[in-house]
């Protein structure tokens, strides 16, 4: 990253950037090792980076401009905003995004390479990686940064902070962790093919201290499954369903829910949408009710965990769909059994910090409970388009009170809030091309309204129009409650990890590897080999997300157990190359499914962007085309229609809005630091965390290789940077050393080993820093230049080394003790051979020798400075 220092009194206010290439067993899989020298003022105002998964910037102006979004128009209108928002990662999905927007680094650096990846080298080949996964970021993130210097971080809901490694000591609280499966109880036939719970009502029986029914009263039993038995075990409901209306009519219209049996005490609670779990349970007593519902009543459900969860608080949200009149038809829902992830690692002075369970506990028993967008449910029928919209517009509504206790009640003081979420993205992912008429080329939409597929138009393009709307504008409450909490002197940016496009098209990948002659049979899941087969006879797999996917050739000696030679490494890549390729849908013959295949050593010349990790990026990475992308394919079909409607992970630049396609993620900047009403081009994701440090005084993050978005702020003009590109230690290492760009637990694992620096990789590095200086730029070398070289170098009196540092635009260089190893006449001999001063305030000849005055030929003043 560019560190940066201000000293306000200065005739000339310097900018100091400091890039550190540290020659570190990490090189080769990151740009370098950014070291910064802040600059700003002690008392710098509050940052808050908001960021909603998947906000397009064309949504957000239209959204402004119709006056549904006030929050964001404002900020637009009193800041800057980026032309088109900001260039994303590649591939632009959410595992990716998020963590460049963190780090201020490329993933062939921070190491999200994708939602779901491999790391070669691991232990066996049918693993797999998550870019959330704890410890899985290689950069540090501007929340670290921010920790190191001393500053308050509050994130909530900034989507991979809870995985961070070390973690933050101010509050997080990073999605939620399930212990059930969403569930849905009907009376009824479901368009579906998927298990739910279908019964037949049965006349009420035994029950007591329930309101009275003026028709006959009904009941059943509501099992909600568990995915983790030792922790959650199976929970069972009676539901009493009664007519209150004394109308002489039957009009079955209300549900009482009660616990089956005992499960745990009565849960204190600090929401009006929660609801205590029955401390007795099992005897239909309506003393005992969770829930009583109306149709369309949501109830927020607590229950007490068991196992190593023992006697902490999770719940479920609890929704009553439909209830006909005569009982004909009666559909409930539950979400899953939730907890928030939650932590506060430096919480020593709250109550709450002390309850056991501390602040995690008091968030899932003291707010509603842990919920979002779950699209299972929809996609295969279970529940309808408005609960689904429901549940997710819940989920902005909780982290918006999350906000309001950490920051009223908590009395935290952030100079760094991070807060998101990502109802932007899900509300994307299952209406876009719903809504959308043509594809690429005005080609027609089949699935435009007609989510069956059935030829039938569904009449709802206004209503799901409104959805994505209601995603933005509840995304800009959300803002504006951060903004009120942290008070009119902060500076805001608004960004997204990515943006969307529709699809409606799903590619079967593990069948293309089947057809290219790679694997033995299609592969039952994602970054899978297939099952029941001799890992030995796959060659290769395939980990997909969205509209990309890393493919991974396994190489003997690399993977386990390896089944591709080294010899026969290219030839295995060219059957993958050429089968993706020349993929064709048979349907649509004319149609682009594919929009590129890359060998993995192409990437980063085709992009411009430092987006191959030595270890995790594929061996072979292939984008496709909207509408087609991978996820949800039907097994044995190579192209079939797909189950939802709109996907990311496409190139990063795709851009064509007669087509409703923008892969930019959003940026906004607005508060007092920035311009007002300007529009900055050619802003990049890796810009903002770069941009949040200037803006907060503070060095960091280290290893980002962005920029400061000088020209977005108010005092650009009386800025100017220096870049300081600096290497320490050199000891003339041309050749590249070897190490492995990742670690694992387990012992049985091979690793990789990968080139390490060396001149040739270095060089073009330092040249591409100096061409993205934003002013001029200095080369140093700390120390040791010569002395302690490789025989290369000693051989030759270490004059390759001084040529090498010539060959880097070596400016200066101190002097360090190895310059002496042979001895002081050896280094002076030397020093006329460099084409840069050596510099040097310590040097003495002898015991009692006064310093040396040493050759500072060609030395030039770099800034003025005074008072």
């Amino acid at each position: 990253m560019r560190p940066v220092v201000r000293y306000k009194n200065w005739t000339l206010l310097v900018v100091l950037s400091i890039l550190a290439v540290i020659l570190g067993p990490l090189v080769s899989a990151q740009e370098a090792t950014p070291e910064a020298t802040p600059v700003s003022e002690e008392d710098a105002a509050p940052v808050l980076l908001f960021a909603s998964d998947g906000m397009r910037p064309d949504f957000v102006s239209q959204y402004s401009e119709a006056g549904v979004t006030p929050t964001l128009a404002e900020l637009s209108e009193a800041g800057v905003v980026g032309d088109n928002g900001l260039l994303q990662a590649f591939p632009p999905n959410t595992g990716t995004g998020w963590a460049t927007l963190s780090t201020g680094t490329w993933p062939g650096a921070h190491g999200s390479v994708n939602n779901t990846f491999y790391r070669t080298g691991d232990e066996d080949f049918n693993n797999s990686s998550s870019g959330f996964d704890t410890g899985v970021l290689q950069s540090q993130t501007i929340a670290q940064a921010a920790e190191q210097y001393g500053k308050s971080v509050v994130s909530v809901q900034w989507t991979g902070t809870g995985g961070l490694d070390p973690q933050l000591d101010g509050p997080v609280i990073d999605y939620w962790t399930s212990y059930s499966f969403s569930t849905v109880l009907a009376n009824y036939g479901l368009n579906t093919e998927s298990e739910y719970q279908q019964v037949t009502l049965a006349e009420a029986t035994g029950w007591s201290n329930v309101p009275e029914s003026y028709s006959p009263a009904l009941e059943q039993r509501f099992t909600i499954a568990s995915n983790d038995e030792a922790t959650n075990p199976e929970r069972l409901f009676d539901l009493y369903i009664h007519d209150s209306t004394d109308d002489q009519a039957v009009n079955y219209d209300r549900l009482l829910v009660v616990p089956a049996e005992a499960t745990d005490a009565a849960t204190p609670v600090a929401s009006p949408e929660a609801s205590p779990v029955a401390a007795v349970a099992g005897s239909k007593d309506g003393v005992d009710a969770v829930a009583d519902l109306a149709v369309g009543d949501w109830q927020d459900v607590k229950v007490t965990l068991a196992g190593e969860m023992d006697g902490l608080t999770a719940g479920f949200h609890l929704k009553l769909i439909g209830l006909a009149d005569d009982a004909s038809t009666f559909r409930i829902y539950a979400t899953a059994i939730a907890r928030h992830n939650a932590t506060y690692n430096g919480c020593d002075y709250a109550d709450s910090c002390a309850e056991p369970g501390g602040f995690a506990e008091e968030i899932a028993s003291g707010f509603p409970s842990a919920t979002g967008s779950d699209f299972f449910p929809l996609e295969h029928g279970l529940i309808d388009e408005e609960t689904y919209v429901e549940q997710g517009l819940m989920s902005v509504a909780i982290t918006g009170q999350h906000l309001g206790y950490i920051l009223d009640d908590l009395r935290v003081e952030p100079d760094l809030l991070l807060a998101g979420g990502a109802v932007t993205d899900e509300f994307s992912h299952q209406f876009l091309a719903l809504i959308t008429e043509n594809g690429p080329g005005g080609t027609a939409n089949p699935r435009f309204d007609d989510v069956e597929n059935d030829g039938e138009l569904d009449g709802r393009v206004e209503k799901r129009t409104a959805f994505i709307e209601s995603s933005y504008t509840e995304t800009d409450a959300l803002l504006a409650t951060a903004m009120e909490k942290l008070g009119e002197d902060a500076n805001v940016m608004v960004t997204s990890d990515h943006g969307f496009a529709p699809q409606w098209f799903s590619v079967n990948g593990a069948l293309i590897m089947q057809q290219a002659g790679v694997t033995p049979a299609e592969a039952g899941g994602n970054c899978r080999i297939p099952d029941d087969v001799d890992p030995a006879t796959v060659q290769a797999k395939i980990c997909a997300t969205g509209a990309s996917a890393n493919i991974y050739v396994n190489l003997i000696d690399r993977d386990l157990p390896g089944a591709v030679a080294e010899e026969d490494y290219d030839a295995v890549r060219q059957q993958i190359v050429d089968e993706f390729t020349n993929l064709t849908d048979p349907d649509n013959p004319d149609a682009t499914v594919v929009a590129e295949v890359f060998l993995k050593e192409e990437i980063n010349d085709a992009l411009g962007v430092n987006a191959v990790h030595p270890s995790r990026t594929g061996d072979v990475v292939v984008i496709l085309a909207p509408p087609y992308q991978f996820d949800s394919a039907a097994p044995g079909e190579l192209i079939s229609p797909s189950s939802f409607f709109g996907q990311h992970g496409y190139m990063p630049d795709l851009v064509d809005l007669d087509a409703n396609i923008n892969m930019h993620g959003t940026f906004i900047a607005s508060g007092p630091a920035f311009l007002e009403g300007e529009t900055l081009p050619d802003v990049r994701a890796i810009d903002v965390a770069p941009t949040t440090a200037f803006l907060m005084g503070i060095p960091g993050p280290a290893n980002a290789s962005g920029s400061i978005l000088y020209d977005a702020l108010a005092e650009a003009e009386s800025l100017s940077e220096l870049t300081i590109i600096s290497i320490s230690d050199y000891h003339a290492q041309f050749a590249p050393l070897s190490g492995s760009p990742d670690s694992f637990d387990d012992e049985n694992a091979l690793g990789v080993s990968a080139q390490l620096g060396g001149a040739a990789y270095l060089l073009p590095w330092f040249d591409h820093f100096r061409a993205e200086a934003q002013g001029p730029s200095l080369f140093l070398s700390a120390n040791d230049i010569i002395g302690a070289t490789p025989p290369l170098s000693a051989f030759f009196d270490d004059m390759p080394a001084i040529e090498i540092m010539n060959a880097f635009g070596t400016d200066a260089a101190a002097i360090g003790n190895h310059h002496f190893d042979v001895d002081y006449q050896w280094f002076i001999d030397l020093m006329p051979q460099a084409d840069y001063p050596s510099l040097a305030a310590n040097i003495v000849l002898g015991d009692e020798g006064t310093p040396i005055a040493l050759p500072v030929d060609g030395a030039t003043p770099v800034a003025e400075t005074g008072a």
